[in-house]
């Protein structure tokens, strides 16, 4: 019974969200401008997108392969978020990472629970960048298909405990910091 509620909770949040979403074009547009900006201006733009911008992932935080873009999703659809993802990843992951302590919450809501901290977002910005997700590295691979049981026990909060904690959030610069010496994996 009491997984039945939490499916029903999850559902009505996950619709309700879904329903105030701005609509937006399933492509994300092209700017004309693709050239690298200067860290201070991606400092900006990440200001702007996690304190004014708003909006919601609508459950597309995660990296899957084959993956088109979402109507609704801020990550598409977006001047301002297509203007981020253009900027080079060698650029875009270490200033990433500068974010994983920041525990500030954004104005960016992860459907169907509560919305991002901003290390949180940093996260889910390089999965989209680098193709993987943080539970598939070697560290954290128990959390890749563990049950969710409520609210408080769902991946968004597992990953927040993870930054928070500065030496299981260090496991995971580094693991970034390999990821991002690779470069970003091929598209399946």
């Amino acid at each position: 019974m009491q997984n039945q509620i939490l499916v029903f909770l999850l559902t009505l949040s996950f619709s309700s969200c879904a329903q105030v979403m701005e609509k937006v074009p399933t492509e994300a547009p092209v700017l004309a401008n693709t050239s690298v900006q200067s860290f201070t201006d991606l400092d900006s733009l990440w200001t702007k997108l996690t304190t004014t911008s708003g909006g919601c992932l609508i459950g597309m935080q995660d990296y899957r392969p084959g993956q088109q873009a979402v109507r609704g999703c801020v990550f598409y659809g977006s001047n301002d978020w297509s203007a981020f993802f253009q900027h080079d990843p060698t650029e875009l992951g270490p200033f990433l990472l500068a974010q994983f302590s920041d525990t500030t919450t954004t104005t960016i809501h992860t459907c169907p629970f509560f919305s991002a901290s901003a290390g949180e977002l940093a996260v889910y910005c390089l999965q989209k960048v680098y193709r993987i997700n943080w539970y598939e590295f070697d560290s954290f691979q128990a959390y890749d298909g563990r049950e969710i049981t409520s609210s408080d026990d769902q991946p968004q909060m597992w990953l927040q405990a993870i930054l928070e904690d500065e030496t299981q959030r260090m496991v995971m610069v580094n693991h970034w910091r390999h990821q991002i010496k690779l470069g970003p994996l091929a598209e399946e």
